[in-house]
């Protein structure tokens, strides 16, 4: 009789995570989005120019109650950043300068938690922040367009990350959305921390 008893409360314990997991999954949306970036590596003396860039993946919106929501998301980002450089002669005066830009490729993954806001309607705002965790898989410079990749750029960091500001305004199955993103980990050798401002559309398919 222990045995049926404790099958029994077996069956039922998965019962309620199937229960669950099926609640998680009808409250979960899929977007795929596209984006604009511009983005700096902050440093005085490297790269410290804005540079534009661009954002593309996808990310599910999870609802967990009526006013708080989560984003989990995977996408490709491009960011870097732009520096002047000038050639003097023996007396200080310019004789040549050009721009250097290095273009840094991530796969990204993005972690929100936002507080939602319901207009009449269909409409919605969504406000929050969290974090993300970014892996370098290569970087261009240019204009000595110097391939390196994750073996060879001995230069960057393969690790980035930091956190999110976010805000989207939803309507139907079409969001906006504008981030801030603020790397915490020296990208370069030299020093240099991402930070990033993101302006992008997304569109709900599930």
């Amino acid at each position: 009789m222990k045995k049926l008893y404790l099958f029994l409360f077996g069956i039922s314990m998965l019962q309620v995570r199937a229960q669950k997991l099926q609640s998680i999954y009808q409250n979960t949306q899929l977007f795929v989005k596209l984006g604009a970036t511009q983005n700096n590596l902050y440093n005085h003396g490297l790269f410290n120019q804005q540079l534009g860039g661009l954002e593309m993946g996808a990310h599910l919106q999870t609802k967990w109650s009526e006013k708080f929501y989560t984003h989990v998301g995977l996408s490709y980002v491009r960011k870097g950043s732009a520096r002047e450089v000038i050639y003097t002669n023996f007396v200080g005066e310019k004789v040549l300068s050009y721009t250097e830009n290095v273009y840094l490729h991530y796969v990204q993954l993005p972690i929100i938690f936002n507080y939602k806001h319901t207009f009449s309607g269909p409409s919605y705002l969504l406000a929050g922040a969290g974090a993300y965790g970014a892996y370098l898989f290569s970087a261009w410079v240019n204009p000595q367009h110097e391939y390196l990749n994750h073996e060879q750029a001995k230069g960057y960091n393969n690790w980035d990350m930091g956190g999110i500001l976010n805000i989207t305004y939803g309507y139907k199955k079409l969001a906006v959305y504008g981030q801030y993103q603020s790397g915490i980990l020296n990208v370069s050798n030299e020093g240099g921390l991402n930070n990033s401002y993101l302006l992008g559309i997304a569109y709900r398919i599930k």
